[in-house]
């Protein structure tokens, strides 16, 4: 569960490339306020009720979502960190990615997340997922760009 304090900054991290630059601006961000960061990995189906849940399954997605988390923080976190971030993967059964965001962000100060950076018309659209927080945080969320742009 995400730390409950009005000084933190929940950050939606997806495994793609820009999620790496949404946790690096998060940090940047925070450390300046003395904030601290809860970086959010979501995985699963999403809602998708054709498959039963299967438990060994499950398992391994959850570690394998965890290992992927912990690869992302350790490639963007510096030494002083540790005491910054906080982590979390959530299991998405129900919902999507956005509404576990929107969750644990409901305290938060600031909910970041990344932007989708493909082809084109991505330069000029929010991708669903970030398009839904904007719309629906208590909290203002900022939209990280890819770094090529």
């Amino acid at each position: 569960m995400a730390p409950e304090h009005r000084d933190l900054v929940v950050v939606g991290v997806d495994g793609s490339a820009n999620a790496a630059g949404a946790l690096r601006w998060a940090l940047d961000d925070a450390r300046p306020h003395g904030r601290r960061v809860h970086a959010v990995l979501c995985y699963g189906e999403g809602g998708s009720h054709r498959h039963p849940t299967i438990p060994a399954l499950a398992a391994d997605q959850a570690t394998r979502a965890q290992r992927r988390l912990a690869q992302i923080i350790d490639g963007v976190a510096e030494r002083r960190d540790p005491d910054v971030i906080t982590s979390e993967v959530v299991a998405v059964t129900t919902g999507g990615a956005d509404e576990a965001l929107l969750a644990a962000a409901a305290d938060a100060v600031l909910l970041v997340v990344g932007r989708s950076g493909k082809g084109r018309a991505a330069r000029f659209a929010l991708g669903s997922v970030s398009s839904r927080c904007v719309e629906q945080a208590r909290c203002p969320v900022v939209v990280v760009p890819p770094p090529d742009e």
